[in-house]
């Protein structure tokens, strides 16, 4: 594999850490009961961990 001679970042710095952030936009004017079914969907598929 032409890429396996390549380090992992983390490989070679010490301590490295990636955090992913994402969204969703809806319009302004969607029902709160819409937008709370979209979080519940969005969090189940991201298997999501919220405290």
């Amino acid at each position: 594999m032409a890429g396996a001679a390549i380090p992992a970042v983390a490989e070679t710095i010490p301590g490295f850490s990636v955090l992913r952030i994402s969204g969703i936009v809806v319009p302004s004017a969607t029902p709160r009961d819409i937008v709370t079914r979209i979080n519940a969907a969005v969090v189940k598929a991201s298997g999501a961990k919220l405290d």
